[in-house]
């Protein structure tokens, strides 16, 4: 993907094997990247555990931290294995990439997206829609860490465009506490939630910004000390994110029903079981009736 003329001092190499991963992380980013697996993989079970004690109809939120908690699991297996690994050479050593770390952000991070999202009652479309903008913005960041020459820096410009209407949606959350959302309990028991929420995921994805530019942009801090931040960055916001997400049990029903009464994908509020339509909820609604 080299651009002609660039002035890139990498060149790729298709040594991939252990020894390659070895020379790319110090032990102590090694054992960063294992705990990561580790303790990621006990905070799934966990988590998955913890949805076996609520009914099913609030098991979503549950669920959602169990399957967060296992990507950044597998992410960084691969990387100690060195799956997807490309190496560089540099004048100062050698320069290392791990994809699967960054497949992993394609996919975690609109997930973390859509659970804020749920959590505020948004609508669909537009949390939908900023979950892919988030997917693509990530899918920018991996194509300009692979990227050898200047043209790094274009795909960097494009992740910033669509990191940046995913920033203010945090910020704002959606938009979604209007009038007819805070009035009643709702509110009380969910903005505190949705206001950590938000936060602690703007912060993680100015983290993985400021982080590229030090490191895929400008190459300035060495691939071990990359891998140890990184991997307690990720571990301590994604486990963050999802113990916010689950505390106080009450609050996840609200949520549960004020989803369901209020897009409909998921079981309808009361004892029948039934599913709403779009019709249906619009129906209720002229009507005074939820």
């Amino acid at each position: 993907m080299t651009s002609a003329g660039a002035s890139h001092p990498y060149e790729s190499s298709a040594d991939t094997d252990i020894d390659a991963v070895h020379a790319c992380m110090s032990p102590a980013a090694r054992g960063a990247a294992w705990f990561v697996v580790g303790a990621s993989l006990l905070e799934a079970i966990v988590f998955y555990g913890l949805a076996q004690t609520v009914s099913k109809r609030f098991r979503s939120f549950h669920l959602m931290a169990y399957v967060t908690m296992l990507i950044p699991a597998v992410s960084y297996l691969s990387l100690v294995c060195g799956w997807g690994l490309t190496v560089y050479g540099a004048p100062d050593g050698k320069r290392c990439f791990f994809t699967g770390r960054w497949l992993g952000l394609i996919v975690l991070l609109p997930l973390l997206v859509a659970t804020l999202g749920l959590l505020v009652g948004a609508a669909t479309f537009d949390f939908t829609i900023i979950s892919i903008a988030s997917a693509l913005a990530m899918t920018c960041g991996l194509l300009g860490g692979i990227e050898e020459g200047n043209n790094r820096w274009i795909l960097f410009a494009l992740a910033a465009l669509f990191i940046l209407p995913v920033l203010r949606q945090l910020w704002n959350r959606f938009y979604a506490f209007d009038a007819d959302v805070e009035a009643g309990e709702y509110a009380g028991l969910v903005a505190t939630k949705a206001n950590l929420l938000a936060s602690t995921l703007a912060i993680y994805v100015a983290a993985h910004i400021l982080f590229w530019i030090l490191c895929q942009g400008a190459n300035v801090m060495r691939s071990s000390a990359e891998i140890f931040t990184l991997a307690i960055i990720d571990f301590i916001f994604i486990s963050a994110a999802n113990i916010i997400l689950l505390q106080n049990r009450e609050s996840l029903e609200k949520m549960s029903e004020y989803s369901a009464r209020g897009m409909g994908w998921m079981r309808s509020g009361g004892s029948s079981g039934e599913y709403a339509s779009f019709g249906e909820r619009q129906t209720a609604a002229l009507h005074g009736t939820h």
